[in-house]
């Protein structure tokens, strides 16, 4: 049975979250974006996209507070599969044509824009796929590495009673070796693995690039801050700017 006050609460989160989602786009959008305009679309990207980032980390406490006790009732797994297809829906398809459609030359009209924007969509799926299909087709099993303890037979015979764990463990007759358990993964959990991996190599790269680049930036605009200028230097400057403008 599902539990109400958990729905209750999902569904405020839900809730906050796209409005927080919406009111950091409308404090930190560009003067020149304000309201809606040919930007309605990528707009509302900008809010999915902070949506599932947020709700990918709440969605932790979510199956912790699920599984506790007789359980919220929910069926996390089917949560989480829509989770990552909304991700690899939103990675894959929507966030890479919005980019070619929003860089296309603006003086062009509609149809050639979008024209363009699907023209090179089309190219970039077509790579994406055969780069994750392949890997799929190649690397879609998880090596999980497991310890095997085997006793033997003559000396559980020899007991009577129950051999707890800690005389296995003092078992002269024990013999250890280590397994590897190939598991398939699914489709979901492979989606997940592949953009979860090439996510982290851009945050290596684009992070690295940003922690440095980040300081320096800083440090030069402090240097070339304005500085305030005397009635006499400004009067100068002036007149070498009208001697300059004569001049021309």
């Amino acid at each position: 049975m599902v539990d109400a006050f958990m729905v209750i609460a999902t569904i405020a989160v839900i809730v906050i979250l796209l409005v927080a989602n919406i009111y950091l786009l409308a404090v930190y959008c560009h003067p020149d974006e304000k309201g809606f305009g040919d930007t309605l679309f990528l707009k509302i990207l900008v809010v999915m996209g902070m949506s599932l980032a947020w709700g990918q980390v709440l969605m932790l406490p979510l199956d912790v507070a699920n599984s506790r006790g007789l359980g919220g009732g929910f069926d996390m797994e089917v949560f989480w599969q829509v989770i990552i297809i909304l991700d690899a829906v939103l990675l894959v398809i929507l966030i890479p044509f919005s980019i070619f459609f929003y860089e296309a030359d603006p003086e062009k009209g509609f149809g050639k824009r979008l024209s363009s924007a699907l023209c090179m969509f089309i190219g970039f799926f077509i790579i994406f796929a055969l780069i994750f299909f392949i890997m799929f087709g190649f690397l879609s099993e998880a090596e999980i590495p497991v310890k095997g303890v085997t006793i033997a037979l003559a000396a559980m015979q020899a007991s009577d009673t129950d051999i707890s764990s800690t005389d296995l463990v003092a078992n002269e007759n024990l013999s250890y070796r280590d397994y590897t358990l190939n598991i398939s993964v699914s489709f979901p959990i492979f989606t997940m693995a592949f953009l979860s991996f090439v996510g982290w190599f851009l945050l290596v790269i684009f992070g690295g690039t940003g922690l440095f680049a980040i300081p320096m930036d800083m440090i030069n605009t402090f240097r070339n801050k304005p500085v305030q200028k005397s009635p006499t230097e400004i009067i100068q400057q002036r007149d070498d700017i009208g001697r300059k403008a004569v001049a021309l």
